[in-house]
This record gives structure tokens, C-alpha cells and sequence, in this order.
């Protein structure tokens, strides 16, 4: 994920994604894996069944796309 400007380095970090097109929110709370000047790498630790298949169909479909170019 892009590090936003109120980022505070953490073990553990509350999320919430918000998703426009879908109209929703998701909350969850994930490790820190690794940090970079730009990113944050998270494992999701805390995350509702729906809300990850949500993100799976997400990341499938974003991959698609970009394979199809």
C-alpha cells in the first residue's frame, strides 16, 4: 500500500480501506511486513471473511488487466 501522510511506523496497523467503487469500507487490522520510502507491505492478521474474498476478486481482476496490456 502507498504510505499516506499521517502514516506512523507500527508491529500492527488499523486499517480502513475505502473502496469507491464498491461503495464500501473495509476495516482490518495487519502486520507491518516490510517498509519502504514509498510503501507499506501488510499481512492482513484481522479481516472479515467477505471483506477478503473482496480483496482477492480486487487484486484478480487488477492483474487481469494489466496482463491484458
Amino acid at each position: 500500500m502507498a504510505k499516506q501522510s499521517g502514516y506512523l511506523e507500527a508491529d500492527l496497523q488499523m486499517l480502513v480501506i475505502g473502496l469507491v467503487q464498491a461503495n464500501t469500507e473495509i476495516r482490518c487490522t495487519a502486520e507491518t511486513v516490510r517498509v519502504t520510502a514509498q510503501d507499506v507491505s501488510l499481512s492482513f492478521v484481522e479481516i472479515e471473511p467477505s471483506d477478503r474474498l473482496l480483496l482477492a476478486q480486487l487484486t484478480f481482476a487488477f492483474h487481469r488487466r494489466r496482463a491484458g496490456k
